[in-house]
Formats: structure tokens, C-alpha cells, sequence
């Protein structure tokens, strides 16, 4: 065979036909629309080359999928900082309370590493690799919210049309801790209550019957660096922090 002049190369099949000639583009029927693909100018490809194109074009359309729209498509696929700073971004600022920390969290942390990735090539080791990087640097709790943050993202792509599948979806989330034991019990809030009536700094005392009538003071908060509140209310320096970040009977 002389392959130094370009040569006609044809392939049928079920659902479609197609006909191409080195240089010419690959032509094709793709449910009653006629399309064409350039596979590229000889001598710059060889008619085997060109073969092999044309025949995994030919695969595709078996699988009733079009090479043309699949490369339209990704062509015009967002990439994730396009996707999060308009789309998303617009749609939370006006459906989620939340819209400036998810706008935090991107900016800070998911888009530096994965900003410039088009949405469709976005994994699912993507997702599990930086949430194990932020499990490492941050609390679990705080790793599974960004997770939460990626997947509520593209379930919107999805809905939207922009994808076909949400690769976080069936990602377990981190076992994150509890606040188990960090709550006073009704005879430790007695005892605090009786010890900030005899606290001298009448500001701090009522700041903090202020936060325990308001449920957001437990047992974390009366321990500050280097202290534990033992809930004797025999001394109430056991629950002021004094300057230099010290408590306790002195």
C-alpha cells in the first residue's frame, strides 16, 4: 500500500455511518444529525493513525455517545474557582445563611488546591485527600464541613446540568467528637452559682451568669490554661483567670 498519498478510509455500523480521507474530516450520523471531527491533515498523521481514530470514534457511537458533543461540552465545562466565585456563590448569598463562610473556605482552602480543575475532572480521592490534609491541620468536625461544602456544590452542578454524577456522594464523613461530659450538671451549676455570688469582681461574675442562664458556658469555659474548676465552690479564684492566664487558690 502507498502510504505517501492520502487514501480514503470508510466505517459502517449499527446507528450510524461515517466516511473520512486523510485530511478530510471524520463525518458521522449521530441520531438523524449529521456531524463532522477533523482527525488531522496527512503527512501529519498516518492513514493508520487515522484508522484507529476513526474506529474508536465508531466504538462511541456503539455506545450511543458522540465524540463531537462529549469535546463541546468539555470545552465548555467551568472550571471549580468559576463554578464556586459565580454560580454557587450567587445561589448561596441568597438560599444559605452560611454563604460568607463557604466563601471563606474556598478562598483559603479549596481553591488553591483545586481552583483550576474543570468540574468534570474533579475525583472522589480529590475530595478524600483534602479533607484527610484538613483533618490534619484542623478538627475533624471542621474537615467534615468542607467535605459537605464540595458535595452540596456538585449536587447543585448536577441539578443543574453542568454534571451528570456527584463524585462525593457515598464519601463517609469523619467520626467527629462529642461534647460528652463538657456540660454542668444541676449540683456543679449550684456550687458555680454560689461561687460567683461570693466572686469580689462583680463584672466577670455576672458576664459569666450571663453566659450560664444562657446555656452557652459548660465546663470548657471555666477552665482556662493551666486550671480545673473541681466544683467545690470553696474558693471562687478557682474560676476567675487572674493575670498571666492563671486560676486557682493561691
Amino acid at each position: 500500500m502507498d502510504t505517501t498519498q492520502p487514501q480514503k478510509i470508510m466505517q459502517r455500523w449499527p446507528g450510524g455511518s461515517a466516511r473520512t480521507a486523510a485530511g478530510d474530516p471524520f463525518r458521522y450520523v449521530f441520531r438523524s444529525i449529521k456531524r463532522a471531527i477533523r482527525i488531522g491533515e496527512f503527512p501529519g498523521i498516518t492513514v493508520e493513525e487515522a484508522r484507529k481514530l476513526a474506529l474508536g470514534y465508531g466504538a462511541l457511537l456503539d455506545e450511543d455517545r458522540d465524540r463531537q458533543h462529549e469535546q463541546m461540552t468539555r470545552r465548555m465545562m467551568p472550571t471549580l474557582i468559576e463554578y464556586a466565585m459565580g454560580p454557587y456563590l450567587e445561589y448561596a448569598r441568597v438560599h444559605k445563611k452560611t454563604a460568607n463562610d463557604d466563601e471563606s473556605k474556598l478562598r483559603m482552602w479549596i481553591l488553591p488546591k483545586l481552583g483550576q480543575k474543570r468540574l468534570c475532572d474533579i475525583s472522589r480521592h480529590d475530595i478524600d485527600m483534602h479533607r484527610t490534609e484538613m483533618s490534619k491541620t484542623h478538627t475533624q468536625r471542621t474537615a467534615n464541613r468542607h467535605h459537605a461544602l464540595l458535595a452540596r456544590m456538585l449536587a447543585l452542578a448536577v441539578e443543574w446540568d453542568i454534571l451528570k454524577e456527584n463524585v462525593a456522594t457515598g464519601l463517609k464523613k469523619f467520626k467527629e467528637r462529642t461534647d460528652a461530659g463538657l456540660f454542668l450538671s444541676s449540683a456543679e451549676i449550684t456550687l458555680l452559682i454560689d461561687a460567683l455570688d461570693r466572686e469580689p469582681n462583680r463584672v466577670a461574675a455576672t458576664a459569666l451568669k450571663t453566659l450560664l442562664f444562657s446555656g452557652l458556658v459548660g465546663k470548657k469555659w471555666l477552665k482556662p490554661a493551666g486550671s480545673i474548676w473541681t466544683g467545690s465552690g470553696t474558693c471562687s479564684s478557682c474560676l476567675i483567670p487572674r493575670p498571666g492566664g492563671r486560676a486557682g487558690c493561691r
